[in-house]
């Protein structure tokens, strides 16, 4: 194997490629990134049993062949290197070249390493920056190593709309992603997974999903990943059921992101519980903490109704750092769930549970 190919676009794959190498590997081979250079195209790739990151760049090709090498030394030389084009010459080991820099490496044994799974059947497509922005709305709720199953890590639904979606026992967060829908699509995956695959993808995005795997690919890049075994909560889209007759506030939201935020300077203490309520025009916030003070901030909207809740600020807070800024509709549910919708942006729903007051109010 002989090729030459631009650093910058060989360096972006590799770094990408590279996320999916274990931190304690389970094999040496799994230490390492696959290339395999054929025709004018050299396919870079990792594999740690959970998820495969591949990655393909065009090159200059004088031979081909492929070679296993260690993958954190090789996305960490190549990257580091200043001139605008790469060289890897295998001839027993690894020689990387560019400009007045030369390194050499023993490769891993190729015929040791795994085989990668193949890419799920396609359930449809989505933009990449559509993804990104919707799993950066709704990562906010979700733990991925959750004890409780019903509500580990990212759900994706798609049918008619593909929906995101993530919560925990306290809040819950929702995107819905414009898509062309080919069959349903329904699996759990590990969100930071997911972040990090769609992150370095471009264009149009294929979902994919079959016999507990989901895939995303688009133009040069592929990843493969497990899903969660365990039944996601089947009764999240009730959760965000609106009931017309619950009290709202429609006001901007980047106004009372400000008042949060100077509320929470005072409430040093983040599980103890904020006042908000609105009523004639206004949302109130108020704060006290014992031996500092206490506060009240104000936010003008218009008002159908009137409600008065506790509020954990660091759960609230995540929920309306996650939403634009702009106009935005909070209902008050009867039931303690608080939904924030913003007015602009219909795709996004967010929902936070309210908290127990002194003297029993929610």
């Amino acid at each position: 194997m002989k090729i030459r190919a631009e650093r910058a676009p060989l360096a972006d794959a590799l770094a990408w490629v590279a996320q999916a190498i274990a931190k304690n590997p389970a094999s040496p081979a799994l230490s390492g990134i696959r290339l395999t250079a054929q025709g004018s195209t050299l396919t870079a790739s990792a594999f740690d049993y959970d998820r495969a990151h591949t990655a393909r760049v065009d090159v200059d090709a004088d031979s081909e062949g492929e070679c296993l090498i260690h993958g954190n030394f090789l996305r960490a030389i190549v990257g580091a290197m200043s001139s605008s084009e790469v060289g890897l010459t295998l001839d027993g080991n690894l020689t990387i070249k560019s400009g007045g820099s030369r390194y050499r490496t023993q490769p891993l044994r190729v015929e040791d390493y795994p085989t990668v799974p193949a890419l799920p059947a396609a359930a449809g497509e989505a933009g990449a920056s559509d993804l990104t922005a919707a799993v950066n709305a709704v990562k906010h709720p979700i733990d991925d190593g959750s004890p409780f199953p019903a509500v580990r890590g990212l759900r994706i639904e798609g049918g008619n709309e593909l929906d995101l979606f993530g919560m925990d026992r306290f809040r819950l967060a929702r995107a819905v992603v414009p898509w062309k829908w080919t069959t349903d699509l329904a699996a759990t995956v590990h969100s930071g997974t997911f972040v990090a695959a769609v992150k370095g993808m471009s264009g149009s995005v294929t979902l994919r999903a079959e016999d507990g795997l989901f895939g995303l690919s688009d133009a040069t890049r592929a990843v493969t990943m497990r899903t969660y075994a365990d039944e996601y909560s089947p009764k999240w889209r009730s959760f965000l059921e609106v009931n017309l007759e619950d009290p709202t506030i429609s006001l901007d939201s980047g106004d009372l992101k400000d008042a949060i935020k100077r509320v929470r300077e005072l409430n040093i203490a983040d599980e103890s519980a904020i006042t908000v309520a609105f009523g004639d025009g206004q949302l109130t916030i108020d704060a006290h903490t014992d031996g500092i003070g206490d506060g009240t901030e104000s936010v003008e909207g218009e008002t159908e109704g009137s409600a008065s809740r506790g509020f954990n600020p660091r759960l609230l807070t995540d929920a309306l750092t996650a939403a634009p800024d702009g106009p935005m509709t909070i209902h008050a549910g009867a039931k303690g769930l608080w939904i924030f919708q913003p007015a602009d942006r219909d795709h996004l729903t967010f929902a936070v549970m309210t908290k127990t007051l002194p003297g029993g109010t929610r």
